[in-house]
C-alpha cells in the first residue's frame, strides 16, 4: 500500500510523514531528496529588480530519479511526500490513499513564519515589504508571500488532482500535529483492514 502525502510548503508533511515511519516501521520516499541543486536549468522570474531561480516549480526535481525509486521501493506500506506530488502522474497513479495537508489562504503568515525559521532560522522581519534585500529573512519572506505562495494556490492539482477517486484525508496544516499524528494514522489502518478483508 502506498500513502501519498501532500501540500504547500511548511505544512507538515515531513514531520507528519516520520511520525508515521516510526509509528508503522514503513518505506519512506520524500521528493525533496532527489531536488536539482543545478540553479542553471530553473525558470528565471523576476523578482525584487533580478531574474532569479524558480525554486518552487516542478523543474527543480529531477523526477525520473524520484520515480524510478518509487518504483523499486517493495515495502508493505510506503510513505510518499511531495508538495509537488501529483506533476508526477506515474507516481501519483501508485497512490491507494492520499492524506492533504491543507491551509487556508488566511493562514498565509502563520506559513510564511514557518518558512522563514525553517529556511533561516529567524523570525519574519516587520519591515520586511520596506526592506526587502536587508537579510536573508527579508528576502525569504518576500520570496514566499510573492512567489512561493501564489503559485501553490494557482496548482492544487499538483497536491490533488481535480475529480480524485481515491480516499482521501484533509488536514488543516494548522491543526495540533498529536491530532494530525492520530487522524493519520486511523486512516492508514482503516485503509489496510478494508484492503485485507476485499
Amino acid at each position: 500500500m502506498r500513502i501519498g502525502i501532500s501540500g504547500i510548503s511548511t505544512s507538515g508533511k515531513t514531520t507528519l510523514a516520520n511520525a508515521l515511519v516510526k509509528h508503522f516501521n514503513c518505506g519512506y520516499c520524500c521528493a525533496d531528496k532527489y531536488y536539482n541543486r543545478d540553479q542553471s536549468s530553473f525558470p528565471r522570474i523576476p523578482f525584487l529588480g533580478d531574474m532569479i531561480a524558480e525554486w518552487d516549480s516542478p523543474q527543480c526535481i529531477f523526477w525520473d530519479k524520484f520515480e524510478n525509486q518509487v518504483e523499486s521501493m517493495q515495502d508493505d506500506l510506503i510513505i510518499l511526500e511531495s508538495f509537488l506530488l501529483f506533476y508526477s502522474k506515474k507516481v501519483g497513479d501508485t497512490i491507494d490513499g492520499l492524506i492533504a495537508l491543507e491551509y487556508e489562504e488566511i493562514d498565509l503568515p502563520i506559513a510564511l513564519a514557518r518558512r522563514v525559521k525553517r529556511v533561516t532560522g529567524e523570525e519574519v522581519p516587520k519591515d520586511y515589504k520596506e526592506n526587502p534585500k536587508k537579510s536573508e529573512a527579508h528576502w525569504e519572506s518576500n520570496y514566499f508571500e510573492q512567489i512561493a505562495w501564489p503559485y501553490a494556490l494557482k496548482n492544487p492539482e499538483y497536491r490533488e488532482p481535480k475529480d480524485y477517486k481515491k480516499p482521501v484525508l484533509r488536514l488543516k496544516a494548522t491543526a495540533p500535529l498529536e491530532d494530525n499524528i492520530t487522524a493519520a494514522i486511523n486512516f492508514i489502518n482503516e485503509l489496510r483492514a478494508k484492503t485485507e478483508s476485499s
